[in-house]
């Protein structure tokens, strides 16, 4: 299943959201939790998950292996972070966009404007 969408310029973080929220917010976030486009607190954000939940995917580019702990990927926009990002900056990729992006995922295959793609179903990197 295709999950596409368009977020708003700005800086955000890529990688596993659960790095990025306090507890509680992770908590609010996940009760409700669909993949693809998702309103929080009135801000947009993109989760998907990874083709097999956990672990670490590289990029296609291979620099950098994203973390996975939560079983999903996204980007979250920096007005939603609820931690300090001392504490999760080593856990993904912080990037400003200054258009309009497309996150997707695919099949486990994800892109994220057209800086960052992660093949999560890659058998080579399981």
């Amino acid at each position: 299943m295709n999950k596409e969408v368009i977020l708003k310029p700005g800086r955000y973080f890529i990688g596993d959201p659960c790095y990025v929220f306090s507890d509680p917010d992770w908590d609010k976030l996940t009760r409700k939790y669909f993949e693809g486009l998702i309103t929080f607190k009135g801000l947009d954000l993109f989760m998907c998950g990874t083709a097999h939940g956990d672990g670490a995917y590289p990029d296609k580019e291979f620099k950098y292996n994203f973390g996975v702990d939560s079983g999903t990927l996204g980007a979250v926009p920096e007005a939603l972070w609820s931690v300090p990002e001392s504490e999760f900056k080593e856990y993904g990729l912080i990037k400003e966009f200054t258009e309009p992006f497309v996150c997707n995922c695919e099949e486990g295959y994800f892109t994220f404007g057209d800086i960052v793609e992660i093949d999560t179903d890659d058998d080579d990197y399981d």
